[in-house]
């Protein structure tokens, strides 16, 4: 080979960046919760479901991230837009911890609140 250390330094750049998709975990499902107003996200394979307290969920199909850790899909509610970001994050009511900040964007509303993968629970702060 001639350039072995090139092809070494091009594999390490790609892996680099794929640690940083939380997708790339092989993570099957995420999900969110917010205070102020109270709200819930669920992320699976075939779609997300997003729910304000009080009302019905809305629906809708589950689109991969585009860029990395950014949901973005359209159904019967309207647009929704999904960021999951690699910060920890406390719950204000609860105190708990999660290893993501997620903000939603819903039409014209915003939420912000903690994520998680679906089925772990969350830390506690020490």
């Amino acid at each position: 080979m001639k350039y072995p250390l090139l092809i070494l330094f091009i594999i390490a750049l790609s892996l680099n960046n794929c640690s940083r998709i939380i997708p790339a975990r092989n993570v099957s499902a995420l999900s969110a919760i917010g205070n102020e107003p109270f709200w819930s996200l669920h992320m699976a394979a075939n779609e997300i479901s997003f729910h304000q307290l009080g009302q019905e969920p809305c629906i809708f199909p589950y689109t991969p991230p585009s860029p990395p850790n950014t949901y973005q899909t359209s159904g019967p509610c309207g647009t929704i837009t999904i960021v999951f970001s690699e910060t920890s994050c406390s719950d204000n009511m609860s105190n708990n911890t999660y290893p993501f900040s997620v903000s939603v964007r819903l039409n014209d509303q915003s939420f912000s609140g903690c994520g998680f993968i679906t089925g772990q629970k969350p830390g506690n702060p020490q």
